[in-house]
């Protein structure tokens, strides 16, 4: 059975067109990794689903349900982030002056981990989903040509957040 963290970010921007193409243009083509739509979560005008990394079809291969996959390793045999299985979730919703958008990353692992490994796993993923989330702010502002910063947000589990500039 597959461990899953999740980290969340709220970015909220003045109202601009086809935030919908802004998003999946940069998803797919992240630097971070790239993602592709998810099959088995169809988007609709307020939601879009992402997934990224190994993903393997469940039972034997036979069905169309996909499971978190093992990761890929690199030449020193450490994990590479572009093979973790993630999944991402976007929602936009509209106000008569601005559109918050909701994104929670999701990071899947086969194993569970010490304590004390947990915290740095936690951390890792904590910092590289941030790092995407504030990049997306970056490019949101430069194809609106936003004149201020985006505020981004995090929501932790149990309801503390944090906020830095995008």
């Amino acid at each position: 059975m597959a461990v899953e963290k999740s980290f969340r970010y709220v970015i909220v921007l003045p109202l601009v067109d086809d935030i919908h193409g802004s998003l999946m243009a940069f998803f797919a083509t992240s630097e971070h990794g790239e993602w592709r739509v998810d099959a088995q979560a169809p988007n609709t005008p307020f939601a879009l689903h992402f997934i990224r990394g190994n993903w393997k079809r469940a039972w034997l291969g036979l069905s169309d349900t996909l499971t978190p996959g093992p990761c890929g390793f690199d030449a020193r045999g450490h994990n590479r982030p572009d093979t973790r299985p993630m999944r991402l979730k976007i929602t936009a919703r509209p106000s008569p002056v601005d559109i918050r958008l909701s994104l929670q990353f999701s990071a899947f692992s086969l194993v569970a981990y010490s304590h004390d490994v947990n915290k740095q796993y936690v951390a890792y993923w904590a910092e590289r989903t941030e790092r995407e989330a504030q990049d997306l702010g970056k490019y949101l502002r430069v194809c609106y040509e936003l004149p201020e910063p985006l505020s981004l947000g995090s929501e932790q589990p149990g309801g503390g957040s944090g906020a830095a500039k995008a």
